[in-house]
């Protein structure tokens, strides 16, 4: 397994390229860094001097790759010795988020919500995005950046706002609606294909998931006529969802404040 692998050791390993970048080193010299999974373990492997031309016929095929764990850095390095392609299927070495994602989906779509109004709001965006949702990956390389990757993040906050809105004084249904939709945004932001390997779209690299994420709740709120007092409260829970230097406004609600120390958490 790819996750055992150790300092100096090289060996050969049945793996699924999964996308291929190429980069120069300071001199200029081509090489491509390779990510490839072996269903469990991601690694990105460096093949040196050779252009991204020469390894097209290897991305979404299975092959075996020889590859050398090295020191680099003060951490471990891969290197790319040999690939074959391999006569087999995808389908086992594609790593996926555990659980089943039609639970997932239908734990947030029935969420137990006081409010009938937040209710329909969150149900109307679900169902809207539910063919997305059940395969979409939150991010290109960190954070659930696996086949649906996106839903179980949003399940698994959804999850511990269940528990934190039963111990704070805050609008629960508020909370755990905007923890519910926070990454939304992220539909829009990345491309994701059936192997679970995203990649940024246009409008993603121009306004990134917040804004991308409130002009979709934006848009929804409209169609099934949410009051503006209920959908200014998730958006603001939305745009200040992430970090100073990420979000475009901070909080300003106990609640979006809560909802962010919740995604603080990044489970």
């Amino acid at each position: 397994m790819l996750k055992d692998f150790k300092e100096n050791e090289k060996r050969t390993e049945k793996v699924l390229v999964l996308g291929v970048e190429e980069k120069k080193t300071a001199r200029g010299s081509a090489f491509i860094v390779c990510s490839v999974t072996d269903g469990e373990t991601k690694l990105e492997v460096k093949f040196w001097n050779t252009t991204k031309l020469m390894f097209e016929m290897f991305i979404h095929k299975v092959v075996s790759m020889t590859i050398q764990c090295e020191s680099y850095n003060g951490g471990l390095s891969y290197v790319g010795l040999t690939s074959v392609i391999l006569d087999e299927p995808v389908t086992e070495f594609v790593p996926k988020v555990p659980g089943e994602c039609t639970k997932m989906y239908d734990y947030m779509y029935d969420y137990p919500f006081q409010s009938e109004t937040v209710k329909k709001l969150v149900q109307s965006v679900l169902e809207k995005y539910q063919e997305q949702l059940m395969y979409w990956a939150a991010a290109r390389s960190m954070h659930h950046a696996i086949y649906g990757g996106l839903l179980h993040h949003m399940y698994r906050m959804a999850k511990a706002s269940e528990v934190y809105t039963n111990i704070y004084e805050v609008n629960g249904d508020i909370v755990t609606a905007g923890v519910i939709l926070h990454d939304i945004g992220k539909l829009k932001e990345l491309d994701t294909d059936d192997l679970g390997v995203a990649s940024f779209t246009t409008e993603g690299r121009l306004f990134g998931h917040l804004l991308l994420g409130v002009m979709m709740i934006e848009e929804v709120a409209k169609e099934i006529g949410t009051p503006n007092e209920i959908v200014e409260q998730l958006e603001h829970i939305i745009a200040s969802s992430c970090l100073a230097k990420s979000a475009f406004v901070r909080q300003q609600l106990l609640s979006a404040l809560l909802s962010f120390l919740l995604l603080r958490c990044r489970i």
